[in-house]
């Protein structure tokens, strides 16, 4: 699906920087990316699989959940541990922050297990650590 439809049925507007990233980026490939440029300048970032158009919207099932396409995953994630943990609300470095918060995320990448995502919110780039505690 072309990212413009992607963008229609949402309702969101990406901004102009991630778009011209994606129209250059390889499928497969991975980038670097440094989430704290201005704490740490020197590091070259993590190394993160970004999707390409193509994978934006390949189709992510997390059994006993559902199913979404790539660039919205992270809501199965969050459906999957608000249901396991009866919390409304998930750690981050800003404090306790809904989960709400985070149904309209726009999954770009992903780095074993972790995403790379656009927040609806304010639209810049955040990311979602998956930590399972056994």
């Amino acid at each position: 699906m072309k990212i413009s439809k992607i963008q229609k049925e949402r309702t969101i507007i990406l901004p102009e920087k991630y778009l011209a990233f994606l129209a250059n980026i390889e499928a497969g490939e991975d980038y670097f990316f440094n989430e704290y440029p201005e704490e740490y300048p020197d590091f070259e970032g993590r190394c993160w699989a970004f999707y390409d158009e193509s994978l934006l919207s390949e189709e992510v099932e997390m059994i006993g959940v559902g199913k979404a396409p790539a660039h919205q995953q992270l809501a199965l994630y969050l459906k999957c541990y608000q249901q396991s943990t009866e919390k409304g609300e998930i750690h981050s470095p800003e404090g306790q922050l809904a989960i709400s918060r985070f149904a309209n995320a726009f999954v770009i990448a992903e780095d074993e297990g972790d995403f790379l995502y656009l927040d609806p919110a304010v639209f810049r780039f955040g990311y979602f650590i998956l930590m399972v505690v056994m």
